[in-house]
């Protein structure tokens, strides 16, 4: 077996229609073998020897090799229990073919590595039914229903999915399927659909739908239909090579039970995996938190303490986008622009551990001019790009003018004072600013006027240590050291209804007791 899975494990990367646009991320053997060897025991096969596995994305067979590895070793070492129970007349030298025949399904719309599949498995066994099928899974009927599903679904936002089709499966999925909402979630209701009533699943996917709001009807649809037997969220460790993806592994039963969940959260600056459990409950279409007994009790007593949320203070926005950052970005000693519409121009690298660095580069805000021929330099200098401006989306559809910035925003928003945060950070970190515009990789926030914070109270909460842990409680993580600052998340901050000045004062509000003081403060 050793030999078979060295040969039929190498993939052809050469196909000129496989890109990471089409969501195909090839899954390493030992993470297959991990799914497998947790979705599939020896008990299943001895007492069913017939049972039906499905891959609904198959590829080339990262998975269909090492499940029939496993499956093989499982009828070796019980063939003769197998055989008492069954009367089922098979020899070691058998077992390849009735494992391609009776056990291994598989589903991909790729026709080539369909039909590359397929030749591994003849090559493996001549004498073997295939039951690999070149058809879009999530809209065929299977006569069968099956035991396990097991798979790497296609990672496909909806912006690369062709629009037809996107309207097809939002039509067919639309508990699950909208909005923002990647092709991969409607796995999991076709499995479901075509599972056995005690049948199960594994899938490994991206962690995103975990926590963003366009996986709420997901969240929903897993909590109210399966049990959730296992997750293991990898957390920032990225183990598909070159492919930035945060993925986790799920385990799911068809059965509903009230056994707790197994929690394997890896760490990803020390590669260790903390274990723990979750009563189900603790997951539903909210988003989901990984936590274990400490944590999540810190994290209700600062929800349970705080009445008001951060969008209840202040408002949001984004910074701008120019469509063309050459055109409208520049440094300030090279160009001769009348100053009137030249302002201070930030990038996220100018925000550090809550301060702004300060800037050297300035944006030409045009967005108030109304005839560019009556300023020759900025009209000069913007010339020299006009085909890529005038190739903008906006302007194409008539809603900008060809010099102006694709989005400039509201001018006083960056004005008057005002938070900034970049919305990819390691850590908290908001920073006071006055009269700044900024990239569209930062976001503002400004205080409504009847607020009782001010800006330097707010940043020193935002920026505390405890905040920082509780953010970061629900925040999508991004890679190794990063995690995700959008509004979406931001603005569901709960924060004191009055202002805290110390240290001390965000502890004692909170009552951390000393563990909790540790667990917050060392990093």
């Amino acid at each position: 077996m050793k030999n078979i899975m060295h040969e039929f494990l190498y993939h052809n990367f050469t196909y000129d229609d496989i890109r990471k646009s089409n969501g195909v991320v090839f899954t390493p053997y030992a993470i297959s073998k991990f799914m497998i060897k947790n979705m599939l025991f020896s008990q299943d096969i001895i007492e069913n020897p017939f049972l039906k596995v499905l891959d609904p994305s198959c590829g080339e067979g990262n998975i269909i090799f090492p499940l029939i590895e496993h499956v093989h070793n499982i009828f070796k070492n019980n063939l003769p229990k197998i055989y008492e129970l069954h009367s089922l007349k098979l020899k070691e030298e058998m077992l390849i073919d009735f494992i391609i025949s009776n056990n291994i399904y598989g589903f991909d719309i790729n026709s080539k590595m369909c039909e590359n599949l397929k030749n591994k498995l003849l090559k493996l066994s001549k004498k073997s039914k295939l039951n690999i099928f070149n058809e879009d899974y999530l809209f065929y009927e299977l006569k069968d229903k099956m035991d396990i599903v097991i798979s790497n679904p296609p990672y496909i936002g909806h912006k690369n999915i062709d629009r037809n089709y996107y309207l097809k499966v939002k039509e067919n999925f639309s508990d699950i399927f909208f909005n923002k909402s990647d092709l991969m979630y409607a796995f999991f209701k076709k499995s479901y659909e075509v599972l056995r009533e005690d049948g199960r699943c594994s899938f490994i996917v991206s962690r995103y739908f975990m926590e963003s709001d366009s996986g709420r009807g997901l969240r929903k649809y897993i909590t109210d239909n399966y049990h959730i037997d296992k997750i293991v969220d990898f957390y920032g460790i990225r183990p598909f090579k070159n492919v930035g993806i945060d993925p986790v592994i799920l385990f799911l039963d068809k059965k509903k039970s009230e056994k707790k969940i197994d929690i394997m959260k890896f760490s990803a600056a020390s590669l260790n995996a903390e274990s723990f459990n979750l009563i189900s409950s603790h997951l539903s279409q909210n988003p989901w938190l990984l936590l274990n007994d400490v944590k999540r009790n810190i994290f209700n007593k600062i929800e349970d303490k705080c009445t008001i949320k951060l969008k209840d203070i202040s408002k949001s926005f984004q910074g701008i986008i120019s469509g063309c950052d050459k055109a409208f970005i520049i440094e300030g000693e090279k160009i001769k622009i009348d100053k009137k519409f030249l302002r201070p121009w930030l990038k996220n690298s100018d925000i550090k551990d809550g301060k702004v660095k300060g800037f050297n580069k300035l944006l030409i805000y045009t967005d108030n001019i109304d005839d560019i021929d009556d300023f020759n330099e900025i009209k000069s200098h913007l010339e020299i790009y006009r085909e890529k401006l005038e190739n903008r989306r906006e302007c194409k559809k008539g809603l900008r003018k060809w010099y102006e910035l694709q989005w400039g925003r509201d001018e006083s928003l960056f004005l008057g004072e005002k938070l900034i945060f970049p919305y990819k950070a390691s850590k908290n970190n908001f920073a006071y600013d006055k009269g700044s515009f900024f990239s569209a990789d930062i976001y503002g926030l400004i205080l409504h006027k009847d607020s009782n914070y001010n800006y330097d109270e707010l940043k020193f909460l935002l920026n505390s240590e405890v905040y920082d842990f509780y953010f970061k409680c629900f925040s999508k993580k991004l890679g190794r050291d990063l995690f995700e600052y959008y509004p979406y998340s931001v603005m569901e901050m709960k924060i004191p209804l009055i202002p805290l000045h110390t240290k001390e004062e965000i502890i004692n509000y909170f009552n951390l007791s000393l563990n909790e003081i540790k667990i917050i403060f060392d990093k």
